[in-house]
């Protein structure tokens, strides 16, 4: 398991952020603040989604695999 971010800085798993039913509140406006808070967040989401997917397409653009024997000089 990789080390996020918020573990390194903390020491512990971030906390989960519970997805937002429909109706779970008796409060309309306190309903319909809750869905677009969710709409929100899930669409942060996909956003980091697509962006972690394009640096790590970039990064591999500029790699390549290269092996070496012992005794091989290499410009370091």
């Amino acid at each position: 398991m990789r080390m996020t971010p918020f573990q390194a800085l903390y020491g512990r798993l971030p906390p989960i952020i519970p997805i937002y039913h429909n109706g779970c509140s008796s409060v309309q406006e306190i309903d319909q603040s809750l869905e677009v808070w969710d709409e929100l967040l899930q669409q942060l989401k996909r956003n980091m989604e697509t962006s972690i997917n394009c640096m790590k397409q970039m990064t591999n653009k500029k790699h390549w695999d290269v092996s070496f024997e012992i005794g091989d000089l290499v410009f370091l």
